[in-house]
């Protein structure tokens, strides 16, 4: 006999009715028959105060924000919804991290696959429903930008932004003796848990390990006391810590990790015993593997891997015995590691030419011999869809810096531009790749043919001239530059859906050029610094359209300037 069904739902810990609906992640159930077991429907996770779906909220949503589970609750027998025994479980990326309602999740969870389920329990009849959980979703983590500055008659001081005048704030000066004739910073800050973690260096020139959570009190030296002398380097994430290479007395130069606090700072690896160095350095992550460069009894400097347990081994010794392999750096792609190395022999093959490596011995080999006569000394890989370009140099009675694209086979490695050289500085845009060209911008895109012939669309922008500075923003190209015939240096951008026209984001000084330089893309925006007739050398932002171009805060205010040092990498930048 069907019975009338009375739907609830979960209080008083969810934030609010879940209606059936198809906007929900799960579907509604149909109506239950007695002693049929409980069901959860339309479940979904919520957002904070404002009670906004996931969905709703859209790219609003950042990690270290509160997450909520919701659904609505069903029972044949009519029993209450906030019976005690309902199960609920957070998953990230398919592990059980919480069992609570509610879920926090931290910078670790960042790119990673987050879920809410929740199994249903009833207080008579069928006890317990089916576990029922969201589809997946993914948050970002909300970055924040760390730079130098002077302000009014202040030293040099330490200062963090979100990208909002509101929340940029002075740290402070937490290197003892450190004014305005002396410190800046040499790394980009890396997060570890709940800190970031870079180098500075203090008056008298010696790099310095510090962390931060971005408050004055918070803000500590890591390598004081027994590790003064650790000159850290090279920094790289990897299974929640920050891998670099530094130095102590007993053990020479090797490869340290450190989780942001002092005790939490260590070596990982004595791969030369004793005081002599293996100067191991890390590379990059691919398959939870951390690649590095290292010397290696009599093998010079090659590759080598390491998991999470620290057990490290050789991948290959590319350039035999003692001579170097002299790798660099490297870029994970499609489950396989592209990077420049010299296997010692020239002609053909030999210099320092693209390799390619599946992480064994015999799957790292050399993807193109493509100067013959020398080195092409490949770099500044970049992906693109299934594409990845780098710079490299051919021999055409000078040597050149070009293009050159690769999908990971030797068929597939090809010029994109043949006749111009000096190509610098990839940048992704779109489904295309931009770059300066001795001052000048071009944009190619590769174009896929049946036969797989070097097919690709050039776009040269001839009125594009002393390019400076580039950067992708929101799939646009965001660049400084001078129009030909205008004689100004200012922020322009070019579409993805109009790649052969240029359009001036900001004129911000006048007849004179404002110089932005320093791009640093922060939360989906672009931080540069510029200099204007009225507040001097400052922090600027942009969203990429005219409206949204504007000063972030005039720190030194007045035609006085802050003289900003942004601190993030410089690769993909023309200097």
């Amino acid at each position: 006999m069907a019975v009338s069904m009375k739907s609830f739902t979960q209080h008083p810990l969810t934030l609010g009715m879940a209606l059936c609906t198809t906007a929900l992640l799960s579907a509604c159930g149909e109506p239950e028959t007695k002693n049929s077991a409980p069901s959860a429907n339309g479940v979904q996770i919520l957002y904070g105060a404002d009670q906004l779906t996931l969905q709703e909220a859209g790219d609003d949503i950042w990690t270290e924000v509160e997450l909520t589970g919701s659904f609505t609750y069903s029972d044949a027998e009519q029993d209450p919804a906030n019976v005690e025994g309902h199960q609920y479980r957070w998953l990230v990326d398919g592990k059980t991290v919480s069992t609570s309602l509610s879920f926090t999740p931290s910078r670790l969870d960042h790119d990673k696959e987050i879920r809410f389920e929740v199994t249903p329990a009833a207080a008579s009849g069928s006890a317990t429903g089916t576990p029922t959980a969201t589809s997946p979703l993914t948050l970002r983590t909300k970055e924040r930008l760390f730079f130098t500055a002077t302000a009014f008659d202040e030293d040099q001081a330490l200062y963090v932004t979100d990208g909002s005048a509101d929340n940029t704030v002075r740290i402070g000066n937490f290197v003892p003796g450190v004014g305005r004739e002396g410190r800046e910073f040499v790394t980009e800050p890396f997060m570890a848990g709940d800190r970031w973690v870079f180098s500075a260096q203090n008056v008298a020139g010696k790099t310095v390990l510090a962390s931060t959570d971005a408050t004055a009190e918070g803000t500590i030296l890591l390598d004081d006391g027994e590790l003064a002398d650790l000159n850290p380097n090279s920094f790289k994430m990897f299974n929640g810590y920050v891998y670099f290479r530094g130095f102590d007395a007993d053990h020479g130069t090797e490869m340290w990790r450190t989780d942001g606090t002092a005790e939490g700072t260590e070596r990982v690896t004595d791969i030369v015993p004793g005081i002599n160095s293996s100067y191991a350095f890390p590379l990059t992550v691919m398959n939870e593997q951390l690649y590095f460069m290292a010397l290696h009894s009599n093998k010079g400097f090659e590759l080598h891997r390491m998991n999470a347990a620290h057990e490290y081994s050789l991948v290959k010794d590319i350039n035999p015995g003692a001579p170097n392999a002299r790798i660099h750096t490297a870029v994970a792609f499609n489950n396989r590691l592209y990077f420049g190395a010299d296997n010692g022999v020239s002609g053909e093959p030999g210099g320092k030419e693209p390799w390619v490596s599946d992480g064994t011995e015999a799957g790292t080999v050399m993807l193109k011999n493509i100067n013959t006569l020398g080195s092409s000394t490949p770099q500044n890989f970049v992906a693109v869809g299934d594409t990845l370009y780098f710079i490299a140099s051919s021999y055409n009675g000078e040597y050149s810096s070009e293009v050159w694209r690769t999908r990971g086979t030797p068929e597939s490695t090809l010029i994109v531009s043949e006749t111009m050289a000096g190509a610098t500085a990839l940048t992704p845009f779109g489904d295309r790749i931009a770059y300066g060209n001795r001052g000048k911008l071009q944009i190619a895109k590769p174009l896929k043919t049946e036969d797989g012939s070097n097919s690709r669309e050039l776009i040269t922008l001839d009125d594009v001239v002393n390019l400076q500075y580039m950067v992708n923003l929101g799939g646009n190209l965001v660049f400084a530059s001078d129009i030909k015939g205008h004689g100004q240096l200012e922020l322009r951008t070019v579409k993805a859906d109009t790649p052969q026209t240029v359009e001036t984001l900001a004129d911000l000084n006048g007849v004179d050029s404002s110089y932005p330089k320093q791009f640093a893309p922060l939360n989906g925006k672009l931080l540069f610094t510029a200099a204007d007739t009225g507040t001097g050398n400052e922090i600027w932002i942009t969203d990429g359209t005219s409206e949204g171009t504007q000063l972030l805060i005039d720190l030194y205010t007045g035609a006085n300037s802050s003289n900003a040092t942004l601190n993030l990498p410089v690769d993909g930048l023309l200097r």
